[in-house]
């Protein structure tokens, strides 16, 4: 790992880009990133007819990445050393700007809720990079070391000012959720079981956690403060071994795919309703797209492109189409 100022050469680096309006037509639902690639796509058009560009343009190559939960932003790790770098859409150029201080090659990468934030996770030193300033003036705010509180850190949230981090730390059969803040000594904040998944609300203090073992939804109110936990949804209700977890734009409501049931849970975040959709997908995380209510199912590259729209009366999974040039000889390699 090594440390990068912010003059580098990357900094302020161009390319000209069409609008994603005009790289096939229709509106913007947002970008996604092409694992086996390594490059970003534009989803356009109608949300139950979305299709998929060919490869954006990007000024420099990529070894992964990730948009913004708002879309307006790519966080990226340039190839080929790993370095975290914030990609600007502006007037129709990239602008490519290098996080200050921060490490290359972080194991990952995790965005907050809004975007307005991040964390970088390197599990050789148990290390955490928390990242403000997103997106115009990307630096890092705080570093935290973790290697007091379990083995490894299965699921990392950070809030979108980057001053408070949600750590779940996993053990051989169990696991325990604890909050960083920079000064302070880490807090325990409830005990979970080994796997799931966690996220804070926009703009807030409240995190959703989805445990897998347990098949519960739970809401954790104020984690800085009182940290109430709140189930809002378990076994009886559908909750089957969740596995990844979205809030909506407007923190009204939860979106969590079951991998014991094969289904997606939406929940109000009051608790006073839930509704299942069936999905034969094994997505790892959700990602927002431009849209609320809207949410891309993230699973392995092999995988066709999915989303679930939750904005309806009854949720529904639908499939994205692929530009007809990953028909031939790039998707028969």
């Amino acid at each position: 790992m090594t440390s990068h100022a912010a003059g580098l050469a990357l900094l302020f680096q161009i390319v000209s880009f069409p609008s994603l309006g005009e790289v096939v037509g229709g509106p913007s639902l947002g970008w996604v990133f092409d694992e086996r690639l390594k490059v970003f796509r534009s989803m356009v058009g109608p949300v139950g007819t979305a299709s998929l560009s060919k490869a954006v343009e990007l000024p420099l190559e990529v070894l992964w990445g990730a948009p913004s939960p708002r879309q307006d932003y790519l966080f990226v790790l340039s190839a080929p050393d790993g370095q975290a770098v914030v990609l600007n859409p502006t007037t129709g150029r990239w602008v490519a700007r290098p996080v200050a201080g921060s490490l290359s090659r972080p194991d990952r990468v995790v965005l907050s809720p809004g975007g307005e934030a991040a964390v970088l996770y390197y599990r050789q030193g148990h290390k955490v990079q928390a990242v403000v300033g997103l997106p115009q003036a990307p630096r890092v705010s705080a570093e935290f070391d973790i290697g007091g509180i379990g083995e490894a850190a299965a699921e990392l949230a950070v809030s979108d000012d980057g001053a408070a981090l949600l750590v779940w730390a996993q053990e051989e059969d169990s696991g325990k959720l604890f909050l960083f803040r920079a000064g302070d000594a880490p807090r325990l904040l409830t005990a979970m079981g080994p796997q799931g998944a966690v996220s804070f609300l926009r703009r807030s203090r409240d995190a959703v956690l989805a445990d897998r073992r347990r098949h519960e939804l739970v809401l954790l109110r104020d984690v800085t403060g009182a940290a109430q936990r709140v189930v809002l949804a378990g076994e009886a209700e559908g909750i089957s071994e969740p596995v990844a977890i979205g809030v909506s734009a407007d923190n009204q409501w939860v979106v969590a795919a079951n991998a014991g049931a094969a289904t997606i849970a939406v929940a109000d975040l009051k608790g006073y309703s839930l509704r299942l959709v069936a999905c034969q997908c094994e997505p790892t995380s959700l990602h927002p797209m431009n849209r609320n209510f809207l949410f891309r199912l993230v699973g392995s590259s092999s995988d066709p492109v999915l989303l679930i729209d939750a904005g309806g009366p009854v949720p529904r999974v639908l499939v994205v189409a692929h530009p007809e040039y990953e028909i031939g000889e790039e998707a028969r390699r």
